[in-house]
């Protein structure tokens, strides 16, 4: 078997150089949570827009919470 000629090198050398030139680096954020990283991620990539429309027309239909114990205890109910 003939060792593969300078030339053929010499261009796997240089592809080699080039891929570890351009290859994007990671971030390496660290979050203290789950919901953070959510969050942070939400800002970086935002619902496509018929989506958000969608939610935002959920959340709207649905019922008000309950008021709690504590907030008719002190509004005098």
């Amino acid at each position: 078997m003939e060792p593969p000629s300078s030339k053929l090198q010499h261009q796997q050398v240089e592809e080699t150089t080039e891929q570890k030139q351009t290859a994007p680096q990671p971030a390496g954020r660290e979050f203290d949570s789950v919901d953070e990283m959510i969050r942070y991620d939400a800002l970086q990539n935002p619902p496509p827009a018929e989506l958000a429309n969608r939610v935002a027309e959920t959340v709207a239909d649905l019922p008000k919470p309950a008021r709690s114990w504590w907030q008719k205890w002190f509004s005098g109910e």
